[in-house]
C-alpha cells in the first residue's frame, strides 16, 4: 500500500512538474504595418501602427494577422489559429480574423483595389513539441518557407500574393519529460482531428473554392487562388483525418476514395482539400490509409487532368514514427484482436510500411545541419519584449528565427535552388528539383507500372535530406517542396462547375 501511494504521489509530480499551458498564445489585435522577417527574428523595435516603436516579437503576441516585405519587395501575411485539446477553435473571432482577410487579400490585394490578385494559400499544422507561440521555430521556419515561395513566384502560373494559415494546437502536453507525451498527444491529436481541426480545414478547403472561382470569373481565368495544406508529425494525423473525412465515401457498401473506372473512360479526377496535401513524418498506423492504397489498385487508369492531391514523405531516420510508434502500437494490437489480421499495416507508420510506398526521394548531397539556438541573457531585450515569464520558464532562444540560418540568405532566391529543369514531370509523380550545393532532389517511382498520374504518393526520403521526425525544414528538402508545389499547383483556365460524378449503371 504505502508503494503504491509513493508511486501514485511520483506520478502526480510528474504531471504537475512538467504540464505545458493550454492558453491562448496569440490576441487578435489589429496587424502592424508589414516588416522585414529579420526584424522579427532578431526582435528589433517595429512601428506600432500607432506612431511608436515596440519590440516586435511583443507587437506580434497581441495578434494573429502578421505582414512582412519580402526582400522583392513583395508582402506575404501568416494567419494563425489556435485549436484546444478538447477539439474545438479556441477563439472564433481568430478564427474569423484570418478568413476576412484572407479574403480582403485574395480579392482586393495589399492596395485596396478591386484587382482580384488571387493568392497561393499555405496551411500548416504542426506536430509533437511545437505550438502557435510567435517565436516557437515551427513558425519562424514556417515564415521563411513561405518567404522562398514569394521569390520563386516566378517559377510557377500563380503570381499572386502568398497567404499562409499556421494552424496551432498543444503539441506538448509536458514542459519537462515531453518525450513521455508522444501517445498522449497522438490521441489529443486525433480527437482534435476528427473534431475541430477537420472542420477548420474543411472550411478551408471550402473557402479555396469559392474564392478560386470568384478571382478566375472576375478575371476571364487568367488569376485564380492555389491551396496547399502541409501537416507534420501530429499534425499530419489531424490533417489525415480532415482528408479522410472528405475524400472517403462509400459506395456499394464498399469503403473506397472514389467512383470506379467505367465504360472504358479513366477513373474520374480525385480531388482533395484545396489542390494538394502533404504530410511529413505523419505519426499515424498505415492501415488507415488503405482505401487509398486500394484506389492505386483499383481497375482502370486515371486521368490525364489528374495531379498528385496527397504526397506523403517519411524519412527513413525518423526513429520516432519508425521504431517508437510501433513499440507502443504491439502494445495496443495485443488488446484489439480483430486487428490481428492487419497486425503490419497496424503497427507500422505510414511511410514506414513498404506496400503502400510508392516512390523514393534520391538525395546524394550533403546533409544541412541547424545551429543551436542559445538562450536569451540580453537584459534590454528581455525588458523591452516582456519575455521575463519565457525566462523563468527556460523557454526564450537568443533568437526568433529558423535555426537553419540559409533560409536568411536572399542570394538563394537568385540562383537555381529550389528551381525545377522538369516541371511536367513533377506534376506526374517524378522529376528533380534543384538544392543547394549544385545537387538534386529527384522524385522517382518504385515501379514503372504505376499510373503516372496517380494522385497519390507515399515516398521515403533518405537522412541525409531529412535527418530526423523534426528536421523538416532541412533546407534541400523544403526547396523540393517549393519547387513540387510550384509546378504541380493547376493554372489558368475559367472557373469549373462542381464536379458531377455518377457512378457507373
Amino acid at each position: 500500500m504505502r508503494t503504491q501511494r509513493i508511486c501514485g504521489v511520483l506520478v502526480l509530480w510528474l504531471v504537475v512538474a512538467g504540464c505545458a499551458s493550454h492558453e491562448q498564445y496569440r490576441k487578435t489585435a489589429a496587424p502592424i504595418p508589414p516588416i522585414n522577417v529579420a526584424d522579427l527574428e532578431n526582435r528589433n523595435p517595429v512601428d506600432n501602427g500607432q506612431g511608436g516603436k515596440e519590440c516586435s516579437e511583443k507587437l506580434f503576441r497581441g495578434r494573429s494577422i502578421e505582414k512582412f516585405r519580402a526582400p522583392n519587395g513583395e508582402v506575404f501575411t501568416v494567419g494563425v489559429i489556435e485549436l484546444s485539446d478538447d477539439g474545438h477553435i479556441k477563439d472564433v473571432g481568430q478564427r474569423d480574423e484570418v478568413f476576412r482577410e484572407l479574403r480582403r487579400v485574395t480579392l482586393k490585394g495589399e492596395s485596396g483595389t478591386e484587382s482580384y490578385p488571387g493568392a497561393v494559400l499555405v496551411t500548416f499544422v504542426h506536430g509533437w513539441h511545437h505550438k502557435a507561440k510567435v517565436c516557437d521555430e515551427n513558425l519562424s521556419c514556417y515564415r521563411r518557407v513561405l518567404e522562398g515561395l514569394v521569390m520563386r513566384k516566378g517559377d510557377r502560373a500563380n503570381k499572386g500574393p502568398v497567404f499562409g494559415i499556421y494552424i496551432g494546437w498543444r503539441g506538448d502536453s509536458m514542459h519537462k519529460y515531453s518525450a513521455l507525451s508522444f501517445y498522449n498527444r497522438k490521441a489529443a491529436a486525433q480527437h482534435v482531428g476528427s473534431l475541430g481541426g477537420r472542420d477548420l480545414l474543411l472550411e478551408i478547403g471550402q473557402t479555396h473554392k469559392e474564392l478560386d472561382r470568384e478571382v478566375r470569373t472576375a478575371s476571364g481565368g487568367t488569376r485564380f487562388v492555389n491551396a496547399v495544406t502541409v501537416g507534420h508529425s501530429f499534425g499530419g494525423a489531424l490533417v489525415y483525418s480532415a482528408v479522410e473525412a472528405l475524400e472517403v465515401s462509400e459506395y456499394q457498401t464498399k469503403h473506397g476514395v472514389g467512383y470506379p473506372a467505367c465504360n472504358g473512360a479513366p477513373k474520374p479526377v480525385r480531388a482533395g482539400i484545396g489542390d494538394l496535401v502533404i504530410l511529413v513524418n505523419p505519426a499515424f498506423e498505415a492501415y488507415r490509409y488503405r482505401d487509398f492504397a486500394n484506389d492505386l489498385e483499383a481497375p482502370g487508369s486515371y486521368s490525364p487532368e489528374q495531379r498528385p492531391v496527397l504526397l506523403t514523405v517519411a524519412s527513413t531516420a525518423d526513429d520516432a514514427v519508425g521504431k517508437a510508434f510501433p513499440a507502443g502500437r504491439w502494445l495496443w494490437i495485443l488488446w484489439h484482436p480483430w486487428a490481428w489480421k492487419d497486425a503490419a499495416a497496424q503497427v507500422t507508420g505510414l511511410g514506414h510500411y513498404a506496400p503502400y510506398t510508392t516512390h523514393q526521394l534520391i538525395y546524394e548531397g550533403p546533409q544541412e545541419k541547424p545551429v543551436e539556438p542559445a538562450k536569451l541573457t540580453d537584459p534590454k531585450e528581455i525588458a523591452d519584449c516582456e519575455l521575463h515569464h519565457e525566462i523563468d520558464a527556460g523557454l526564450a532562444r537568443d533568437t526568433c528565427g529558423c535555426s537553419y540560418h540559409v533560409f536568411s540568405a536572399p542570394p538563394q532566391a537568385a540562383s537555381n535552388a529550389g528551381k525545377s529543369d522538369t516541371p511536367s514531370a513533377l506534376a506526374q509523380g517524378a522529376g528533380s528539383v534543384h538544392s543547394l550545393n549544385q545537387f538534386d532532389v529527384t522524385l522517382k517511382p518504385l515501379s514503372p507500372s504505376l499510373d503516372r498520374h496517380a494522385p497519390f504518393i507515399v515516398a521515403s526520403a533518405p537522412g541525409n535530406l531529412i535527418s530526423g521526425h523534426n528536421d523538416i525544414y532541412n533546407p534541400n528538402f523544403v526547396l523540393f517542396l517549393i519547387g513540387f508545389i510550384n509546378n504541380t499547383m493547376p493554372g489558368p483556365g475559367e472557373a469549373k462547375p462542381a464536379l458531377d460524378i455518377t457512378p457507373c449503371r
